[in-house]
Order: structure tokens, then C-alpha cells, then sequence
């Protein structure tokens, strides 16, 4: 994505999310019943995630990947295939087994998530470490969470 359209998509983004918030809030206030207002509750976090993950994504976008990619690899290769690996011999040991097992180890398969980022953001520790595996981390999970998926199936 070229700079150009990264600024005008971005405020295009940010206003939507905004007039979204706003209307959910007139909703929240005005109602009428009790499921209108929860209803509007949920929009308004729905649409603080995607602000929060739109300002993730711009910050992803000024990090280049290739810098860090060995260690971006190292960590994607943990976190995606070794931590699933572990969390079912964990189970195993527990004697977990059917839809919990099958839900811990893929819950355990999905890529770096975003508190990782915010933390290393947050505390000035390994930051494009740590914004280039979410970025590789995320690219993998199409291929290992699918290994992952088909691999819990055969259990």
C-alpha cells in the first residue's frame, strides 16, 4: 500500500468509526427498550476494537518485516506449531480430550495477537521484533492453524 492511499483511506476509516460510535451512542441514550441499549453497548465495543486495530495496522505498516524476519520466523515457529504442541501434552496429561481438548489447541495455534504488540509499544522492548513476527505470525497462521486444525481432527 502506497502512502498516497494509506492517508486518504485512513480518515475515510477513522470517520466511519466515529459517526459509528455516535450513533450508537444516540441509540444507547435514547433506546427504547433494554435490547436496544445492550445492542448499543456492543456496537460501541465492536467499533473501539476496529479502531484499536486500525491503529495497529498503522503502525504495523511503517515497520519493514524483512529486517527482522529470522527472528520473526523463530518466534511464528513457537508460537503457531511448538505452544499448540505443548498445550496438547499439557491436555493429554490432564486428561482432557473431545471439543475442550480440540478448542485449546487451536485457540493455542492462533498467531501472535495484538497484546504482545501493545505491551512491547508500551514498554519500548523489542518493538519491530515484535511488530514484524505479528505480521509474519499472522501470514503463517493460514498454513498452521490449518496443519493444526487437521492434525487435532485425527485425534
Amino acid at each position: 500500500m502506497t502512502y498516497p492511499i494509506l492517508s486518504l483511506a485512513l480518515p475515510i476509516a477513522l470517520s466511519m468509526l466515529v459517526l459509528a460510535m455516535v450513533l450508537a451512542l444516540v441509540r444507547l441514550l435514547k433506546g427504547p427498550s433494554a435490547q436496544d441499549r445492550v445492542l448499543a453497548l456492543d456496537c460501541m465495543y465492536l467499533n473501539g476494537m476496529l479502531l484499536a486495530l486500525v491503529l495497529v495496522g498503522v503502525t504495523l505498516s511503517g515497520t519493514r518485516v524483512g529486517d527482522h524476519l529470522k527472528g520473526a520466523l523463530g518466534l511464528t515457529l513457537i508460537k503457531n506449531l511448538a505452544f499448540p504442541a505443548l498445550v496438547a501434552g499439557l491436555s493429554w496429561s490432564l486428561g482432557l480430550s473431545g471439543l475442550p481438548l480440540t478448542v485449546m489447541i487451536v485457540a493455542a495455534s492462533l498467531p501472535i495477537g495484538a497484546n504482545v504488540f501493545l505491551f512491547s509499544q508500551r514498554y519500548n522492548v523489542a518493538e519491530e521484533l515484535v511488530t514484524a513476527s505479528v505480521a509474519v505470525s499472522t501470514g503463517m497462521a493460514l498454513i498452521t492453524v490449518s496443519l493444526v486444525m487437521a492434525l487435532v481432527n485425527r485425534i
